[in-house]
């Protein structure tokens, strides 16, 4: 049997291995992940999963709740008066000492219930079981879990009424007015059921029937916050002319400008309007090559891209936040939709827009400027003055370089991200994926056993880091990397992506 073919043997006993278990113990993680697996022991700082190639410690910094049904282990005393009581049979419980007994039955009593939520919870993970709620202004349909859902549903409500109230919106007529959204756990729950297009963790469908779809990216929820804030916001343009399209660089600049907001779930808070450093990043190296983008070209593009985004959030960014540009740019914005004496155009399926020529003379009525070279010298001048302060923004631009496979900017984006704190396991992740596509095989594989310390329990990234070991020469690394892509087949039997990454798939 070849090494290819041993390894195929190998998958086919895990896969039989990680099946045969009862589930018994579950860990719910603060991202809203649950975790089943036949055993998990209680560890110093954490818990403990053993697997047949090898423990996974998962920090209790990590989880929410704990569901062991298995037996508690036996409590070692700290001192001698401690060691008296145990003497007599008693443990620590709730801030008390009461009978070993008593405590394993108290647990026992616990671990049921808290058990029973978490089968309520994968119960409701099946979309033919999905949550339903409404709120003043939406109805919602989710797989994710409640309390999850409760931040989204409060920041979507402060979101439309700050939106209503300066763009003069209301409910629409039809129906009973609410918009359908629908947030999905899982990717693949999300493209099969809403038929998102691949690549974009959520969306609005302005045509019948309307609604919003969002995957909860558990790797990075303030993305999945952004791309909602973005996402909401051409529903809520869409509410001021149903029949009217915007041009994309107002379409998409005011989708950013809006998407660069905050909610703090404890005050009740909104703010709009904040920077987008992922763009800024982008913008800095469009500056350094000297691609200036011309604003009467962005204003007649058609085709919009990553880079085009960041220009058409710059300008909305200056004229919505200079007091003294801020209502003739909403007026004029209002105005393309709304206004009499407009010269709209058919653009297909029974919806309205304006030609470029139209966009500009009104643009320069409204900002009241003779040439639109004026307002680019000082679109310039404002761009030049943005910074990006945090890590994340880098590694929102290294997302964008990642997916306009830009590897090179994307690695120093990444790298640049981590150096400024922005420490997460995707981050990890995808530098890795990244240095070993670029053959950076000895530099990747530290990346990726950064992203398992940062999330030990993503079967993917041990997957990738056994592949990048495989193709490091000698017999040690050849048994690690066999490990390592049987240990993340036990972790996730049921991830069908996983056997793409195996070896003896390629």
């Amino acid at each position: 049997m070849d090494r290819f073919g041993r390894l195929a043997w190998l998958w086919t006993a895990a896969l039989a291995f990680s099946a045969g278990g009862a589930s018994a113990d579950t860990l719910r993680l603060k991202d809203g992940r649950l975790c089943d697996f036949a055993k998990i022991a209680r560890a110093e700082g954490g818990f403990k999963i053993p697997f047949k190639n090898g423990d996974v410690f998962v920090p209790a910094a990590m989880v929410a709740e704990a569901v062991l049904l298995s037996p508690e282990g036996d409590y070692i005393p700290a001192n001698d008066e401690e060691k008296a009581k145990v003497e007599k049979g008693l443990v620590p419980f709730d801030g008390k000492w009461i009978p070993k007994a008593q405590r394993d039955r108290l647990l026992k009593e616990r671990a049921e219930k808290a058990k029973a939520r978490m089968e309520d919870l994968k119960k409701h993970m099946e979309w033919r079981n999905r949550y339903m709620a409404q709120s003043a202004h939406f109805k919602f349909e989710y797989t994710i879990a409640p309390d999850i859902f409760d931040t989204y549903r409060d920041f979507l409500e402060a979101y439309f009424t700050i939106f209503a109230k300066k763009f003069k919106i209301g409910m629409p007529a039809k129906g009973d007015g609410r918009l359908k959204v629908c947030f999905y756990h899982d990717a693949e729950y999300y493209y099969q059921v809403s038929g998102a297009p691949r690549g974009a963790i959520g969306y609005f469908r302005f045509v019948e029937p309307i609604e919003l779809n969002f995957f909860y990216d558990q790797g990075d929820v303030a993305e999945t916050q952004d791309v909602l804030f973005h996402e909401c916001n051409h529903y809520l343009v869409h509410l001021i002319n149903p029949k009217f399209v915007y041009p994309h660089w107002l379409a998409e600049g005011m989708a950013e400008y809006y998407g660069a907001s905050s909610w703090d779930p404890a005050k009740k808070e909104l703010k709009s309007g904040l920077l987008q450093e992922g763009r800024i990043v982008v913008l800095m190296d469009a500056i350094a090559g000297n691609e200036w983008q011309k604003l009467e070209d962005l204003i007649r593009m058609q085709d919009f891209g990553g880079l085009h985004y960041a220009w058409a959030w710059s300008l909305v960014h200056m004229l919505m936040e200079n007091p003294k540009t801020a209502p003739a740019f909403q007026g004029f914005f209002l105005n393309l939709a709304l206004g009499k004496g407009v010269k709209r155009v058919d653009c297909g399926n029974g919806m309205q827009t304006v030609a470029p020529d139209e966009a500009i003379s009104l643009f320069k009525a409204a900002l009241k400027i003779k040439e639109l070279s004026d307002l680019q010298s000082e679109w310039f001048d404002y761009v030049k003055k943005l910074e990006v302060k945090t890590g994340r923004g880098y590694a929102l631009a290294g997302n964008w370089a990642m997916q306009v496979d830009l590897k090179h900017r994307a690695i120093r984006y990444f790298k640049t991200s981590l150096e400024k704190g922005e420490i997460k396991a995707s981050t990890y992740d995808r530098l890795g994926r990244l240095l070993v596509d670029k053959e950076m095989i000895k530099e990747g594989i530290e990346a990726y056993r950064k992203a398992v310390e940062l999330d030990p329990l993503c079967a993917r990234t041990y997957m990738r880091l056994g592949n990048a070991l495989a193709r490091q020469k000698g017999e040690e690394n050849e048994k690690e990397a066999e490990r390592l892509m049987l240990l993340a087949l036990e972790l996730d039997p049921d991830d069908p992506y996983l056997k793409f990454e195996a070896p003896w798939k390629k």
